[in-house]
């Protein structure tokens, strides 16, 4: 009766985490004050600690202990929350969205350790084809957004339920990476092939920079990887070239006045810091980020805990404004609170310090390194956009419900 019972659990758990990669992407509500990131993090918190409750009261066979390099990266995270400037918003994450705080970092490592112990090679395969299936969704509700938000505004850069262009961008890359190789591997390769064109679509259509540099980054890998398999299905492989080229070219959208909006940009920012001036021209966004990258720099330098631990998760908003370059005083975020320096690199140095960063960059090899081919181009192409960016709610529970596949296969 008691191997029932835990084989019952055993099952309702890998039903739990299924929809959770199959739902998480898809929620939002206007009933809060941030719509997308909040309720997805609710949601994890919520089917995250049932799921590791459930596994921890039903395993009674010795635990498979995870690798030592997810441990040090953890142990890190809670030396910085214990030493952190503000302990409140290090446990829970900054107030609007929760995510990155050390409660989430926690449930996101419980639930690698429950997908380690409990999860087989079919679960794992059954998830990935889970991120493919619901990317379908969410990218065809961001070309909906585009037919129907460009009749009235012109050419908008699109969001669908993830929230932000540079998210959706993020997301969608890490998923058609993951089509592509099931395009490549499966019978049902049409499905993919839909997946993989309407992902690429929904990417373009945000307008993200940092989103199609790790595109790119994850598709030189991809390619790298799968050298044979694309030599041997040239059909496929002009099949994806031509629709990628097609939409590039016919669909330019902004692109042409994003690059003129940086040289304007520069020009006017430098004109009104020298003429102590302010100019309310939408600034253009790499310029923001040299100033916060600045910034970050003088947070790390400023003294020797803070270089070491850090200043603890999420407190970035806190300790920025007394490094703030005064140059972002003549953009058109002068008045803003940033409350991410816009490189997960960064923050995780300014945030939890010297020890924090060299576990990160350590899980970073390790994860390239053990996870299965299947994955290291959607891994790649997620930090090469952290380098511009940080990972969401979704991206950070995908990264970490697969970094348990490494030690199975």
């Amino acid at each position: 009766m008691r191997s029932l019972i835990q084989s019952n659990t055993a099952q309702i758990v890998r039903s739990l985490i299924y929809t959770l990669v199959l739902t998480t992407p898809l929620i939002f509500t206007s009933s809060t004050v941030e719509g997308f990131e909040f309720p997805k993090m609710i949601v994890i918190y919520i089917v995250g600690t049932t799921i590791i409750f459930l596994f921890l009261m039903t395993r009674t066979k010795k635990l498979i202990k995870p690798k030592t390099t997810p441990v040090m990266f953890i142990l890190a995270y809670m030396a910085a929350t214990l030493t952190s400037t503000h302990i409140y918003t290090s446990l829970w994450g900054y107030y609007s969205r929760f995510n990155g705080g050390l409660v989430s970092m926690l449930v996101y490592f419980g639930l690698y350790i429950t997908a380690l112990n409990l999860l087989n090679k079919t679960n794992f395969e059954n998830i990935k084809k889970m991120m493919v299936i619901t990317s379908i969704p969410v990218s065809l509700y961001g070309i909906f957004q585009h037919l129907v938000l460009s009749k009235d505004q012109g050419t908008v850069r699109i969001f669908s339920n993830i929230g932000q262009a540079n998210w959706l961008g993020a997301y969608l890359a890490f998923c058609i990476l993951i089509a592509l190789g099931y395009m490549f591997s499966q019978r049902n390769w049409r499905l993919y092939l839909s997946a993989y064109s309407l992902g690429f679509l929904g990417l373009w259509l945000t307008f993200s920079v940092s989103s199609l540099l790790g595109l790119v980054g994850g598709l030189a890998v991809f390619t790298a990887c799968n050298r044979g398999a694309l030599v041997k299905q040239p059909r496929k492989a002009v099949a994806v070239a031509t629709f990628s080229f097609l939409v590039v070219v016919f669909m330019p959208g902004i692109w042409q006045k994003r690059i003129e909006d940086v040289y304007k940009s520069i020009t006017l920012v430098q004109t009104a810091h020298a003429q102590n001036t302010k100019q309310f021209n939408i600034s253009d966004s790499g310029l923001i980020r040299k100033g916060m990258w600045a910034g970050s720099i003088y947070i790390i330098t400023s003294d020797s805990k803070t270089f070491i631990l850090g200043s603890g998760p999420e407190t970035f908003a806190y300790v920025f404004q007394k490094h703030r370059p005064a140059f972002l005083n003549y953009t058109s975020e002068w008045e803003y609170i940033l409350n991410k320096p816009h490189n997960y690199y960064l923050e995780i140095w300014t945030t939890t310090g010297l020890i924090g960063f060299t576990t990160y960059i350590a899980l970073i090899f390790f994860a390239y390194k053990k996870v299965p081919l299947l994955i290291k181009p959607p891994f790649v192409a997620l930090f090469i956009v952290n380098i511009f960016s940080w990972p969401t709610t979704v991206l950070n529970l995908f990264f970490w419900l697969l970094l348990a596949d490494e030690q199975i296969n």
